[in-house]
């Protein structure tokens, strides 16, 4: 069973813990100052509705308001600034990660994958983890402890005003239960679909020279197209499904007066509750509105970034190539294949038994038919990939036994695809 998606991005938290912390420390604060003003209403309503209100003795607890409400802005604000610092520095780390782990994986697992897939992993995957550290983790944890925090006042005064708060929301929880039946079946034919466009995009776009000098234009950009419209469609199906439901279980979950105010009105008619605690609990319920609405809206983000993380793990755990720490002592650089057997796929053998020796200070040409396995050998050198058979070996050793980075540093290798990174031609060739 794999581990919870928190745990994950927890793992890759490191420098960042202490501002993590301290966030959430501070949204708590910041939650309990918003928590004042309630207070300091509910002081001068009992004032107002005095036998002789003294407008005097409204001005301290305006003022014991504007703290609260200072304390909030104040402590939010730092609790948001340091999980966003938090947040993109883990990004980075992880983008990092993730680049030195394919670094060190056979080109062949890289080239299987297709670049839509990478795109998503890289980038807009990665992104989606910036919304549990920034925001889920402070924000989620304070608007839950603020609920929490106001239901149990409600208790304090009466356990019926609080039960009457919250009567809507375990209808709207069962609806949204209900509606999202198969929701895991459909978010993974969702993200394959997501996989497949952005694959169509960029190969569309980094071959649209070649598409338009032989005029393949219109059939290509058909596929594109295509691509597109079913994505599309396959969104506004889904759409279609669930949001009537949806949006009635969002419509019903904030509405905390529906129950309070009839059951507060026959406890005030009891004489059970005084003015104003009826007033305080009013404004209390819907001041329990926005945090409510928060939390509901991070719990249905929670299968997003659930993917999101997935995808980073598997690229942060992808194979890697055995790489010999210790250098090996090379004195020549003669080349030789030893019964040499590749394979791509258990489906198709590329290369079968292949001897050949190659001396140091020579020229050789690999010649044959298109598909016939010259590049194949080239990159075995290299270590792009390793042999499925015998052993190719240079000055004697096997290049298993070169650490890549010795590896590297013996070959110079010049592919047929030119590439051009964006910089400057000098650090293009230096490269």
């Amino acid at each position: 069973m794999s581990e919870h998606w928190s745990k994950t991005v927890l793992k890759h938290a490191g420098q960042c813990k202490g501002k993590m912390t301290i966030s959430v420390l501070c949204a708590i604060v910041g939650v309990f100052g918003g928590l004042v003003p309630y207070y300091g209403v509910y002081n001068i309503v009992i004032i107002l509705t005095g036998e002789l209100p003294d407008i005097n003795m409204i001005i301290p607890w305006i003022l014991v308001c504007l703290s609260g409400y200072i304390i909030r802005l104040v402590f939010h604000s730092l609790s948001t600034v340091l999980s966003h610092i938090s947040a993109y520095t883990i990004l980075n780390t992880l983008r990092l990660k993730m680049s030195e782990r394919l670094m060190g994986t056979p080109l062949g697992v890289v080239l299987s994958e297709k670049v839509g897939r990478l795109k998503n992993a890289f980038i807009d995957r990665i992104e989606t983890i910036e919304l549990p550290i920034a925001h889920m983790i402070p924000e989620g944890f304070s608007n839950l402890l603020l609920a929490i925090s106001v239901f149990i006042y409600l208790i304090t005064v009466d356990f019926r005003l609080a039960l009457a708060a919250i009567v809507t929301a375990p209808i709207s929880f069962i609806i949204v239960g209900i509606t999202l039946q198969g929701y895991t079946k459909k978010y993974q034919q969702y993200m394959r679909a997501s996989d497949h466009v952005n694959s169509v995009i960029v190969e569309y776009s980094e071959g649209i020279e070649v598409i338009k000098m032989f005029n393949h234009s219109d059939r290509s950009y058909e596929k594109y197209e295509k691509a597109i419209n079913e994505f599309r469609k396959y969104i506004l199906d889904w759409g279609k499904s669930v949001i009537t439901a949806l949006n009635f279980s969002m419509a019903l979950l904030p509405t905390t007066l529906l129950g309070l105010v009839p059951v507060g009105i026959i406890l005030y008619r009891q004489g059970s509750l005084t003015p104003a605690e009826f007033v305080l609990c009013i404004i209390l319920a819907m001041g329990i509105v926005p945090p409510l609405m928060n939390v509901s809206q991070f719990v249905n983000n929670s299968k997003l970034i659930q993917y999101a993380v997935k995808d980073s793990s598997e690229f942060l755990n992808i194979m890697q190539l055995p790489n010999n720490e210790n250098f090996a002592d090379i004195k020549e650089y003669n080349i030789s294949f030893k019964d040499v057997c590749f394979s791509y796929n258990a489906d198709q053998e590329i290369l079968k038994n292949i001897n050949i020796n190659i001396n140091e200070n020579s020229f050789c040409a690999l010649i044959g038919p298109s598909g016939s396995g010259k590049s194949t050998m080239a990159r075995l050198i290299a270590r792009f990939w390793d042999v499925t058979g015998g052993r190719i070996a240079i000055g004697g050793v096997d290049v298993r036994e070169i650490p890549l980075k010795q590896l590297s540093a013996c070959i110079s290798f010049v592919a047929q695809d030119n590439f051009l990174f964006d910089c400057t031609l000098r650090e293009n060739i230096r490269m």
